[in-house]
């Protein structure tokens, strides 16, 4: 049986800062990466770099970082897809701790793409987002 009350007369003598989120600002395309950035803005640039690395892949990454993908890759069946790539997501950004839930799941079939927008409560605000799923690949806009 584990105690469930600890009696050993710790004080606590520290205090925990929350820092702010701050980052570097990155540019995609051929623009240099010039700049910094905070608040919300920090963390959508977050959210998109996270769905964008296949966990697992990067050693200089730890395990808890990134999403797995890769296996859904080719997958036809739209309920059990639409299960995993939901679990996924929710799993990848929960990882974060300035994530706190992943909501409002919402996705749309066109032909041979399927859209899935969701919102990303965060500490820094709500963030709307969309991955867009091809079947031989994926694409995350914010």
């Amino acid at each position: 049986m584990l105690p469930s009350i600890y009696n050993d007369d710790l004080a606590q003598d520290f205090t925990i800062t929350k820092y702010p989120t701050h980052t570097y600002r990155l540019h995609f395309a051929k623009e240099p990466s010039v700049g910094r950035f905070e608040g919300t803005e920090a963390m959508k640039q977050a959210i998109y770099l996270i769905l964008n690395c296949e966990r697992y892949d990067h050693e200089m990454f730890s395990w808890d970082y990134g999403a797995e993908f890769n296996d859904l890759i080719g997958q036809q069946n739209d309920s059990i897809l639409r299960l995993d790539i939901k679990k996924r997501v929710t799993e990848a950004l929960l990882a974060d701790d300035r994530i706190n839930d992943v909501t409002d799941f919402n996705f749309v079939r066109d032909r041979d793409k399927l859209t899935v927008t969701f919102k990303a409560i965060t500490t820094e605000g709500d963030i709307e987002s969309r991955l867009t799923w091809w079947g031989d690949g994926f694409e995350v806009s914010i």
